[in-house]
């Protein structure tokens, strides 16, 4: 009862949000300008503009899966739930080349993405969008630096010293050089059809306070009852990729012991700001882990519960009870032991 409660919850959850907000996405077919590729994505032998055809013979409709501020790449879950050998076809320059990727990615992912945490630079997932070439202001961050300067909304950003930046990445690239940081830099922008060109103070992360125009959004809308369909495959989805996730976790060569959270991973995963849709989503995926979690066959648990239930009807009688008891203080100590490892966890990474 209780797993089923938790699982029809996450899809009438799933539902409303589908109801009420739609599904966001970004068509990969709206990106002209390909990905930009981590150092890492490049070793596998990704270049800065490929196009994303088909993954292990899929093809890639959409890019991103988008949920309020959040964005989590589909494509990137392709690759780390699949173990074995597979290939990524990409459109490079309009000829489709195929990157093959060996097993044991996940592990290879973690390690870069530390690496770059620990480097200090901008963390690069594998793969982002290659943002327009119309590099344009959308937003300004507190005290920024570019706003004090006189930048206003609008303009569009064109050279940082005279090196023409047509990309965002490529803007970032300006300002990350080791004279501009800290320093002063000329950037040309064009603001009502007119160039000008303006001093702007780079601060010790190599920023200057500023958002550009964000990627091409599609909406799918949903009425009442079709949105229950909707929030039925996106349960299948989320719960599939979970139960993956699961059973990677008991590969060792993956090395994700650690990544295993309590409370503090938990707390984490919500938005520093109050944001309801991604509450929802997220109450939604918490009650399907919960519904899965039930169902292992651990003493103590639904599913351990099912288990002597089982053996009842194929033998005709219950277990002894001094099994069941012993049965059940083993099953309490694997569930204690694993809320003081996670916790740990989240303890370990707070304090290192």
């Amino acid at each position: 009862g209780g797993v089923t409660v938790n699982l029809l919850l996450g899809i009438f959850i799933y539902s409303m949000i589908l109801f009420t907000w739609g599904d966001k996405y970004v068509s990969n077919e709206s990106l002209e300008n390909g990905v930009v590729c981590s150092d890492f994505a490049k070793e596998y032998g990704f270049k800065d503009g490929d196009k994303l055809v088909s993954i292990d013979g899929e093809k890639v409709d959409v890019f991103y899966d988008i949920i309020g501020e959040d964005i989590k790449p589909t494509y990137l879950e392709m690759m780390i739930y699949n173990d074995d050998k597979y290939v990524v076809v990409v459109d490079r320059g309009g000829r489709e080349v195929s990157v093959p990727i060996g097993a044991n990615f996940i592990k290879h992912f973690k390690e870069d993405i530390k690496k770059q945490k620990e480097s200090g630079d901008e963390v690069i997932q594998f793969f982002e969008p290659r943002k327009s070439d119309r590099l344009q202001i959308s937003g300004f961050s507190k005290n920024s630096n570019a706003e004090n300067s006189g930048l206003k909304k609008g303009d569009e950003l064109i050279s940082v010293n005279g090196v023409k930046t047509f990309f965002l990445t490529e803007f970032k690239n300006e300002l990350q050089k080791p004279d501009n940081i800290g320093g002063v830099v000329n950037i040309e922008y064009n603001r009502d059809g007119k160039l000008d060109v303006i001093p702007v103070n780079v601060s010790k992360d190599a920023t200057i306070g500023i958002s550009v125009s964000d990627l091409v959004i599609s909406i799918d809308t949903f009425n009442f009852i079709s949105s229950f369909a909707a929030g039925y495959n996106l349960t299948k989805k989320e719960l599939g990729g979970y139960i993956k996730g699961v059973g990677m976790i008991f590969n060792s060569d993956n090395s994700l012991g650690g990544d295993v959270g309590g409370f503090g991973a938990i707390g984490s995963m919500f938005p520093s700001s109050w944001n309801w849709e991604k509450f929802w989503y997220l109450t939604a995926f918490l009650s399907l882990i919960l519904a899965f979690m039930n169902l292992l066959p651990i003493p103590a648990l639904d599913g351990g519960h099912v288990m002597f239930l089982l053996y009842e009807i194929v033998v005709g009688k219950p277990a002894p009870e001094k099994f069941m008891e012993r049965a059940q203080m083993v099953g309490m100590i694997l569930l204690l032991g694993l809320l003081v490892f996670a916790n740990g966890n989240d303890l370990w990474k707070a304090l290192f």
